[in-house]
Formats: C-alpha cells, sequence, structure tokens
C-alpha cells in the first residue's frame, strides 16, 4: 500500500493511501495541549532517570498508543479524516503517570509486566468519552473516572495512585516542581482556568487543614509512622500529585463549565468533595482515590451547576460581582441579582468543616497507630528484657526509614522487644487476654493470634535466636513499611522437650521509643 502525506496549498494538508485522500490534520506548535504533553513527558522521563518511580516505559506507552489508536479510528470513522490524536494521547499520557501496578518496582524501565492493565484502563477511558455524554459533550474528564473505576475494581492489592510523595527535596524534587508549577501555571493561564485552580487548592488546603487540626492520620508506603497533622497537611496541599491533579486534570476545559464565576464554584466544589471523602479514610490508596473521585462526583452537577451561574460573558459573570451578590450586598450602581439569593447559602461554608471533623473522627491518630500510651503496659506481666549477648547480626545496605533505629544500639533494642513480644504473646494467650495481645501485635500478627485467642490455641512456644538479619519491606498495597527481621535458631514448645530449629521473618513497626510491635509473620 502506498502511503505518502502532500501538502495542498499553504493550509490544507491530505494523506493518500493507495489511491484515496484524506485530509490530515497535524499537530500545530500554538497547540496548548502539545505545551502540556511537553510538560508531562519532562515529568515522565525524571520518573524514569532519577525519581524512581514505579512504572516502566512500555507501561506509559501501552496507555498512549492504546488512546491514541482509538481516537484516531473514531475520528477516521465519523469524518474520514486523519487527525493527529492530541487529546487522546495525553489521556493515556496522564494515565501513565497516575496508574501503578502494584507489583512493579522502580529500576527496570523497558519491563513489559502487566502493560495490558494500562492499556485496559486507557481503552476504559475513551470508552467513556465517546458513550458517556451528555447533550454531546463529555460528562466526565477520561482519565480520571477509568483510574477512580480501576482502584475501585482491582483494590491496593493490584493497582495503586501515584504516591503523594516522592523523594527527599532536593536538586531533582526542585526541577519536578518547577515544571509542574510553572507549566501548569502557564498552560491553564493560557486557558483561562488559573482561578479554578486556585480556588480548588485554596478550598482543599482550608479544609484539609481542619481535619489535620483533629487529629487525622493516614499510614503511607513512604513514612514508617502515621502521617498525621501539620505533616497531613503539607503532604496534601504540597504533594506533586495533588499539583498534577489541579493543573492537568481538573482543569481540564472540554469537562468543566463554561464562565469565569461556575469554574470557580466548580473548582470549590471539588475541594469540598475531596475533603469529605477523603475524611473517613485510614490509608494512602484510599486518600487519594478519594481525591480522584471528588473529581467525578463534580462532574456528574457540572451540567446543573452551569444553570445556576450567570450567563457566559454577562456582566454578571464576574467573581467580585457574583461575590457581592451572593452575600446580598449591592455592588455600586447596580442592584442585588433575585436569582443570586439561592447562592447566598455560600455564606455557610465554612460549616462544611464541621462535616468533614466529623467524618474523620474514626481515622485519628489512634484508629491509624496507638500510641504507647494507648496500648496496655504489659512490662508489669511479663518484664522488660535486658540481653546479655545477642545473636549474630546482620542487615541490608537498604534499611529505608529504618536505618536510624538500627544504628548504635538500636539493633540490641529491636532483638530485645521481638522476645519480649513473643513472650507477652503466649501469656496473653494463656490468660485469654485479647487486651494484652495488642500490647504487642498489630495488623494480620494481631488478627492471627486472636483467632487463636478465639480457639482455645495456647501453644506459642520459647525462642532462641542464633542469628537476626534485619532488613526493610513493602508488605504491599498501601500499608506502611515495615522492618523484617529474619531469625534462624530454635523452639521449645511448652507440650515437647526438644527444641525444634526455627527460620522466620517477622515484620516489625516501632511505635514509640522503646516500643516495637510485630505486624506480620513473612514467608
Amino acid at each position: 500500500m502506498n502511503v505518502a502525506v502532500a501538502a495542498e496549498g499553504a493550509q490544507a494538508r491530505l494523506l493518500r493511501i493507495g489511491r484515496a485522500s484524506y485530509p490530515l490534520v497535524l499537530p500545530n506548535r500554538r497547540d496548548a495541549r502539545l505545551h502540556l504533553a511537553g510538560v508531562i513527558i519532562s515529568i515522565h522521563v525524571l520518573g524514569q532517570v532519577v525519581l524512581d518511580f514505579r512504572v516502566t516505559v512500555i507501561q506509559i506507552l501501552a496507555a498512549i498508543l492504546t488512546a491514541a489508536v482509538i481516537e484516531l479510528t473514531m475520528t477516521f470513522a465519523r469524518d474520514r479524516r486523519v487527525v493527529w490524536p492530541a487529546s487522546a494521547m495525553l489521556t493515556g499520557s496522564g494515565i501513565g503517570l497516575i496508574l501503578r501496578d502494584a507489583h512493579t518496582t522502580a529500576g527496570h524501565p523497558w519491563g513489559t509486566q502487566r502493560w495490558y492493565l494500562f492499556a485496559g484502563v486507557s481503552a476504559l477511558a475513551m470508552a467513556t468519552k465517546y458513550i458517556v455524554r451528555w447533550h454531546g459533550q463529555h460528562v466526565f474528564n477520561p482519565s480520571n473516572i477509568a483510574l477512580v473505576a480501576v482502584f475501585l475494581v482491582l483494590g491496593t492489592g493490584q493497582a495503586e495512585p501515584l504516591d503523594f510523595w516522592w523523594v527527599p527535596f532536593d536538586g531533582w524534587m526542585v526541577l519536578a516542581y518547577s515544571l509542574i508549577v510553572i507549566g501548569g501555571v502557564t498552560i491553564t493561564w493560557r486557558l483561562g482556568l488559573l482561578e479554578m485552580g486556585a480556588a480548588f487548592w485554596l478550598t482543599l488546603a482550608v479544609c484539609v487543614g481542619a481535619l489535620s487540626w483533629s487529629g487525622h492520620a493516614i499510614t503511607t508506603t513512604w513514612s514508617v509512622t502515621p502521617v498525621t497533622g501539620l505533616h497531613f497537611w503539607w503532604t496534601i496541599v504540597s504533594s506533586p500529585e495533588v499539583l498534577i491533579f489541579m493543573f492537568f486534570m481538573l482543569t481540564d476545559p472540554k469537562t468543566v463549565p463554561e464562565g469565569r464565576v461556575a469554574r470557580i464554584v466548580f473548582g470549590i466544589a471539588v475541594a469540598v468533595f475531596a475533603a469529605l471523602l477523603i475524611a473517613p479514610q485510614h490509608d494512602e490508596f484510599a486518600t487519594k482515590v478519594a481525591l480522584l473521585g471528588a473529581l467525578c462526583i463534580a462532574c456528574l452537577g457540572r451540567f446543573a451547576l452551569a444553570r445556576l451561574m450567570p450567563h457566559v460573558g454577562s456582566a454578571d459573570d464576574d467573581p467580585v460581582v457574583f461575590l457581592t451578590d451572593s452575600l446580598g450586598v449591592r455592588a455600586v450602581g447596580r442592584p442585588a441579582s433575585s436569582w443570586l439569593g439561592v447562592v447566598r447559602l455560600a455564606g455557610i461554608a465554612p460549616l462544611l468543616i464541621v462535616p468533614v471533623v466529623w467524618l474523620g473522627s474514626g481515622a485519628r491518630t489512634s484508629a491509624a497507630i496507638p500510641t504507647p500510651s494507648q496500648l496496655p503496659d504489659a512490662s508489669t506481666i511479663v518484664p522488660r528484657l535486658h540481653l546479655t549477648s545477642l545473636p549474630a547480626i546482620s542487615m541490608d545496605d537498604d534499611l529505608g526509614g529504618y536505618a536510624g533505629n538500627i544504628a548504635g544500639d538500636g539493633a540490641r533494642l529491636v532483638v530485645e522487644s521481638l522476645y519480649w513480644d513473643l513472650a507477652v504473646e503466649g501469656e496473653a494467650l494463656r490468660r485469654g487476654d485479647a487486651k494484652l495481645l495488642r500490647a504487642v501485635d498489630h495488623g494480620s500478627r494481631l488478627a492471627a493470634n486472636l483467632d487463636r485467642l478465639a480457639a482455645g490455641d495456647v501453644s506459642l512456644p520459647t525462642y532462641t535466636f542464633d542469628s537476626v538479619h534485619f532488613g526493610y519491606r513493602r508488605l504491599g498495597g498501601q500499608s506502611a513499611p515495615v522492618l523484617t527481621v529474619h531469625v534462624i535458631g530454635s523452639a521449645v514448645i511448652a507440650a515437647r522437650s526438644e527444641p525444634e530449629p526455627v527460620d522466620i521473618i517477622f515484620a516489625m513497626r516501632r511505635i514509640g521509643a522503646d516500643r516495637w510491635l510485630i505486624v506480620a509473620t513473612l514467608e
């Protein structure tokens, strides 16, 4: 088949395929979508080269090419034209930027694992673009609704959003922030969407600030301890992922209302929905899905919102005029519009902080990981141990956030804590005391021992460690990372007299200055 591109005059181009010719629309260098693509591609490059993104080039290309092929096919079938699929490629690139396969690790840029997940999410996004429509317009942002759907259906064990926090703040992160902020501000300013983005960010900052003040906490993959208080607030408002969401997803011109006032109200609505959805969440995965889901909810109501807002280009379509009218303040030389009386309800917007704080009551610091003061004092029942000699100790080169905990006398403290935790477990099972179990266990270890307690199984052994090896592991999903303690030694069960060899990996998490909880037993 003969394929050639020919210019027809100064403006028109034709693509000749065999004997047929079709109009060809190529990208315009002044197109804002081309500039946006440049920003996102630059972030992709940084992610692969220096930021250790857990996504491969093949996965990103699978998302982009799937969207591009679908867009080219649909446009050609409808218009008999070959149009450069700029919007579709942005959709695929955005999916590649935010979506993470839970089983993909950093450092393997050409890996092909689960590329079909990215292609499938991209295909779903394009399907919503062409199928879910209202009066000829998109209802949802395609990449947004597809990502939310896959996270809700597959869950954290299979797919995750981009982390809130990337790497320690250094020169590369300065460059990444500069690309996101400068590129985002420039593009949204050109599109007249900067006001909406600012309204979203400021509202989210206020609502999340109230939530942080109330003691909200989440567990994350990149923090050893729960993220709470000012740390939680700063993590959300300064997160590169939140900025990417604000500049490159929320501000899609085709899925937001028209008009300055409508767009500002839309941005505020997304932030309020996000805060309400984030409030009851305990971990980073659910918090990120809540943020993305807020845009889906707002998109559902955007057509109704547009009918309530001032007409585009009218004198009322001015944020200052709208605000004065909404508050019942008469602007100089003009009466307050009667229909805006409904919008005076915006005056009670600060009261939204109350439901945000109330919804977050189950996700306080104590609901994530208890503080030492909230745990039973098991040392009054089983005295803390002080070993005169330690087993042979070794450790991985990379201990993540736990490296400082093992330095100096830290290794001794962990070994002593593990011995003590195991002794307390045995005493708790012997007594049938679930509260005492909670003094030393957490997560799946606690759940397993509570099941044993209910079944009347009290056959926990007494351990002797010959060697201990420390490591660092992410358990999967959005659970916080743990210190792994690989012990080799022996154990004696009360009903037996002969010791048996043991080779076990315990997962532990530090709590307080000298307390460590056993959170799992690993393979």
